[in-house]
């Protein structure tokens, strides 16, 4: 699917057998959490808690990045937008289009489940870069960023 250079990769659906390696992006190369791995398998397991995993992966075979993000949820009686809670790539793949495709493959996803908008908090300078190419727009000095898909 993707190419940039000598990098070609292919998007999928996570499986349970991606968690370490995704842990492991996700603590940029230093080792998980327990909270982060029991968050990654309960995102895996059944999909109960709404959200969905994908990852980039190398034609070589290892992982490059991932998305996690969630279709939207009730939460103390309030319907909250879809979200994308996390982007991670390796270092090696940066700023070569992964972690643009994996968040475009996640909107994709988000919108043909009936999501009308999806939200994210950019935090870093490449994060901020990437979600406004995207499209995204901060709601305000605190607010989320939110990509209309209507």
């Amino acid at each position: 699917m993707g190419q940039a250079a000598d990098l070609s990769y292919h998007l999928r659906v996570a499986t349970a057998s991606d968690i370490g390696e995704i842990a492991r992006i996700w603590g940029d190369g230093k080792a998980p959490s327990d909270d982060t791995i029991r968050e990654l398998e309960m995102a895996l397991s059944d999909g109960q808690d709404g959200s969905s995993v994908m990852v980039a992966e190398s034609d070589e075979g290892p992982l490059l990045g991932f998305v996690k993000y969630n279709y939207g949820m009730v939460l103390h009686g309030m319907q909250l937008a879809p979200y994308v809670e996390k982007v991670g790539v390796v270092p090696s793949a940066r700023r070569r289009g992964v972690g643009r495709d994996l968040l475009a493959a996640a909107i994709d996803d988000i919108r043909q489940s009936g999501g009308t908008a999806v939200e994210c908090d950019a935090i870093s300078k490449e994060g901020r870069s990437l979600v406004n190419r995207l499209g995204f727009r901060r709601d305000g000095p605190n607010g989320p960023d939110t990509l209309s898909l209507g």
